[in-house]
């Protein structure tokens, strides 16, 4: 995902960076966000990617003057070109980073309305075992045999992990914890592909409605 976002900053740099370019920027109002993946972003090289696209848009003139709109500095030589790279009015907007907490991942990932501590259980026995399992993948004793319990429960199709309302407690577990990045792999991979879009789309309910008939029917 973080690359997918990163070749698409670069395409809109690139375009930014010719005058007949430029305009479509403004009219759509992506150098706003850009900037702020420039100034808030915790992940660092989102930032840098961030700085070198507005430095790309800073090549237009009118690329400068969206970005002096946002308090960013276009730098030019003597001949008034510009060098290609511009930098904030405040640089500790574009150098300070505040701690990472749990509590503040959570309240920015999970949906409004979810509670911050992380749900261990749930109503149905096999699922609330999936997030037990999940919770053991973080202890280096019980890691192995967690995953290989996984696996044999995806193996047998089990319904939760085609359910969005799972896929946020198990997410409420990884955020509240630090897991190995192929860890969390691991378990994303867990759930069908089809949550992930109904998550997006806000189908949930609608969607799960649907897979439940097309059980009932055997489709």
């Amino acid at each position: 995902m973080i690359l997918k976002v990163k070749g698409c900053l670069w395409a809109v740099g690139n375009v930014g960076s010719m005058e007949l370019g430029a305009p479509f920027l403004e009219q759509t109002d992506v150098v706003r966000w850009i900037v702020k993946i420039a100034e808030t972003s915790e992940v660092m090289t989102m930032r840098g990617t961030a700085v070198f696209v507005l430095g790309l848009i800073s090549r237009s003139l009118h690329g400068q003057e969206i970005l002096a709109e946002y308090h960013w500095d276009a730098k030019v030589n003597t001949m008034g070109e510009s060098l290609g790279y511009c930098i904030p009015e405040d640089f500790q907007k574009l150098f300070s980073m505040k701690p990472w907490t749990a509590s503040s991942r959570l309240s920015k990932t999970l949906p409004k309305g979810f509670p911050t501590k992380p749900v261990m259980t749930d109503a149905d026995p096999l699922n609330a075992e999936i997030l037990k399992l999940v919770t053991n993948l973080g202890n280096a004793v019980l890691s192995n045999r967690a995953a290989a319990e996984l696996s044999s429960l995806k193996s047998r199709k089990i319904p939760g992990f085609q359910k969005p309302e799972l896929f946020h407690k198990v997410m409420a577990i990884l955020a509240s914890h630090h897991y190995r990045l192929p860890v969390c792999r691991f378990v994303i991979d867990l759930f069908d592909k089809s949550v992930m879009r109904r998550i997006v789309l806000d189908e949930e309910d609608s969607d799960s409605d649907e897979s439940e008939t097309r059980e009932g029917v055997g489709v």
